[in-house]
Protein backbone atom coordinates (compact mmCIF):
# COMPACT_ATOMS: atom_id res chain seq x y z
CA UNK A 1 0.00 0.00 0.00
CA UNK A 2 1.38 3.40 -0.95
CA UNK A 3 2.11 6.06 1.65
CA UNK A 4 -0.80 8.11 0.30
CA UNK A 5 -3.27 5.26 0.56
CA UNK A 6 -2.07 4.30 4.01
CA UNK A 7 -2.37 7.87 5.30
CA UNK A 8 -5.75 8.34 3.60
CA UNK A 9 -7.06 5.14 5.20
CA UNK A 10 -5.88 6.42 8.58
CA UNK A 11 -7.79 9.67 8.12
CA UNK A 12 -10.87 7.79 6.93
CA UNK A 13 -10.70 5.42 9.92
CA UNK A 14 -10.42 8.37 12.31
CA UNK A 15 -13.40 10.03 10.60
CA UNK A 16 -15.40 6.84 11.13
CA UNK A 17 -14.26 6.85 14.75
CA UNK A 18 -15.54 10.40 15.20
CA UNK A 19 -18.93 9.40 13.83
CA UNK A 20 -19.04 6.33 16.07
CA UNK A 21 -18.20 8.43 19.13
CA UNK A 22 -20.88 10.98 18.24
CA UNK A 23 -23.41 8.21 17.65
CA UNK A 24 -22.62 6.77 21.09
CA UNK A 25 -22.75 10.21 22.71
CA UNK A 26 -19.13 9.78 23.83
CA UNK A 27 -18.41 13.49 23.58
CA UNK A 28 -15.29 13.38 25.75
CA UNK A 29 -13.45 11.24 23.20
CA UNK A 30 -14.25 13.42 20.22
CA UNK A 31 -11.66 16.11 20.93
CA UNK A 32 -8.79 13.60 21.05
CA UNK A 33 -9.96 11.76 17.94
CA UNK A 34 -10.29 15.06 16.07
CA UNK A 35 -6.80 16.11 17.17
CA UNK A 36 -5.37 12.84 15.85
CA UNK A 37 -7.30 13.20 12.60
CA UNK A 38 -6.10 16.78 12.10
CA UNK A 39 -2.51 15.60 12.50
CA UNK A 40 -3.07 12.78 10.01
CA UNK A 41 -4.72 15.17 7.55
CA UNK A 42 -1.81 17.57 7.68
CA UNK A 43 0.54 14.68 6.85
CA UNK A 44 -1.71 13.47 4.06
CA UNK A 45 -1.48 16.68 2.09
CA UNK A 46 2.33 16.68 2.23
CA UNK A 47 2.45 13.56 0.06
CA UNK A 48 3.26 13.85 -3.65
CA UNK A 49 0.14 13.67 -5.84
CA UNK A 50 1.78 13.46 -9.25
CA UNK A 51 0.14 10.12 -10.05
CA UNK A 52 -3.39 10.62 -11.50
CA UNK A 53 -4.56 7.38 -9.87
CA UNK A 54 -3.44 8.67 -6.47
CA UNK A 55 -5.31 11.93 -7.08
CA UNK A 56 -8.51 10.05 -7.96
CA UNK A 57 -8.11 7.87 -4.88
CA UNK A 58 -7.59 10.92 -2.69
CA UNK A 59 -10.61 12.66 -4.24
CA UNK A 60 -12.81 9.64 -3.47
CA UNK A 61 -11.42 9.41 0.05
CA UNK A 62 -12.01 13.11 0.74
CA UNK A 63 -15.61 12.76 -0.50
CA UNK A 64 -16.11 9.87 1.94
CA UNK A 65 -14.57 11.91 4.76
CA UNK A 66 -16.86 14.85 3.99
CA UNK A 67 -19.91 12.56 4.03
CA UNK A 68 -18.87 11.16 7.42
CA UNK A 69 -18.23 14.68 8.70
CA UNK A 70 -21.71 15.80 7.64
CA UNK A 71 -23.24 12.98 9.68
CA UNK A 72 -21.02 13.77 12.66
CA UNK A 73 -21.83 17.48 12.51
CA UNK A 74 -25.56 16.71 12.42
CA UNK A 75 -25.24 14.63 15.60
CA UNK A 76 -23.13 17.28 17.33
CA UNK A 77 -25.64 20.00 16.41
CA UNK A 78 -28.51 17.88 17.69
CA UNK A 79 -26.71 17.36 21.01
CA UNK A 80 -25.87 21.07 21.21
CA UNK A 81 -29.52 21.98 20.67
CA UNK A 82 -30.64 19.53 23.36
CA UNK A 83 -28.08 20.91 25.80
CA UNK A 84 -29.23 24.46 25.03
CA UNK A 85 -32.83 23.44 25.71
CA UNK A 86 -31.85 21.90 29.03
CA UNK A 87 -29.91 25.02 29.96
CA UNK A 88 -32.98 27.16 29.18
CA UNK A 89 -35.07 24.94 31.44
CA UNK A 90 -32.54 25.31 34.25
CA UNK A 91 -32.52 29.08 33.81
CA UNK A 92 -36.31 29.21 33.85
CA UNK A 93 -36.32 27.10 37.00
CA UNK A 94 -33.91 29.48 38.69
CA UNK A 95 -35.98 32.47 37.64
CA UNK A 96 -39.09 30.81 39.01
CA UNK A 97 -37.35 29.98 42.28
CA UNK A 98 -36.04 33.55 42.60
CA UNK A 99 -39.50 34.98 41.88
CA UNK A 100 -41.03 32.68 44.48
CA UNK A 101 -38.42 33.64 47.07
CA UNK A 102 -38.90 37.34 46.34
CA UNK A 103 -42.68 37.08 46.77
CA UNK A 104 -42.29 34.96 49.89
CA UNK A 105 -39.82 37.43 51.41
CA UNK A 106 -42.13 40.37 50.62
CA UNK A 107 -45.14 38.69 52.18
CA UNK A 108 -43.24 37.93 55.38
CA UNK A 109 -42.89 41.65 56.17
Amino acid sequence: MSELRSQAETVLALSRRLLALATQGAWAGIAEAERRRTEALSQLFLIDLSDPEDRRFLTDTVENILALDAQTVALVEQERDQAAGQLRQIQLGRQGKNAYLAVRDESSY
